[in-house]
């Protein structure tokens, strides 16, 4: 069952996807952690390189989902 939910690539940085890429291989979304992903956890307004890569990925039309297991305050 779970076999269908392998990731296909293993990256360093989620800074490395760039929405080319992604629409390249029919990818129209981007699901993603929070904490040490995204951002370190004691950094909760993340880093400009992040708001970057998220205006990015915005500016192509291509969501970004946060699932995580903390608060929606957190997450928010």
């Amino acid at each position: 069952m779970f076999s269908n939910y392998k990731p296909t690539w293993m990256i360093k940085s989620i800074y490395e996807i760039t929405p080319e890429q992604l629409q390249s291989v029919g990818i129209r979304v981007v699901l993603t952690d929070l904490d040490n992903t995204l951002i370190a956890w004691n950094h909760p307004d993340g880093t400009k390189e992040l708001q970057a890569w998220l205006k990015r990925m915005k500016q192509a039309d291509v969501p970004v989902i946060v699932v995580s297991n903390n608060s929606a305050k957190r997450i928010h």
